[in-house]
């Protein structure tokens, strides 16, 4: 499927099939001067003008072994919650909703179960901790980061949080729960 040159639908590319995420971040980037100089060129021309434009894909390497999958995104989300029946969607733990939407949207994520303690000041600024899970997982798509915020407001809700931290690349964020939940 060719997502960057045809929106997400089926393409008829005879290249969509062999590209790399790299090269097309390149297409995009060099769409729309292509465009204005080629105006009925076809998307897998441009996809050839755009490859041949660029000496190195974005990684920096020539490497056709080396594949970016985007900017890193972290979260974390209490241990203790994670399998408590108390937070059981029907019969699904939380630790079983979040595997299932991380491997639908992205198939591939890492977890830590190592624990990891969280210390941060309440809404009544008195100091609490926990012992938290990590979970990464990598996109380049801000339209896939702002799903990702909506399942962690979701979840947010369903663990009875507070808020969720997150980092996407270098900048933090707090996932806060719906206002009136």
């Amino acid at each position: 499927m060719c997502r960057y040159l045809c929106a997400g639908r089926e393409c008829a590319c005879p290249f969509s099939d062999c590209f790399e995420v790299g090269i097309a971040i390149d297409v995009r980037l060099t769409m729309s001067i292509a465009m204005i100089q080629l105006p009925m060129v076809r998307s897998y021309e441009l996809l050839i003008v755009a490859s041949a434009m660029s000496a190195k894909n974005p990684t920096g390497t020539d490497s056709p072994h080396v594949r970016e999958l985007g900017k890193v995104t972290v979260f974390y989300i209490p241990s203790h919650k994670l399998d408590d029946p108390r937070y059981f969607d029907g019969t699904q733990t939380a630790r079983t909703a979040i595997h299932e939407f991380l491997m639908h949207r992205y198939r591939a994520y890492t977890q830590s179960p190592t624990p990891v303690k969280g210390y941060w000041a309440d809404r009544h600024g008195q100091l609490v901790h926990d012992v938290m899970e990590r979970f990464e997982v990598s996109f380049g798509s801000e339209s896939e980061f702002d799903r990702l915020l909506e399942f962690l407001i979701e979840q947010c809700d369903r663990l009875n949080e507070d808020a969720i931290y997150v980092t996407r690349g270098e900048r933090s964020f707090l996932v806060q729960c719906q206002v009136g939940s």
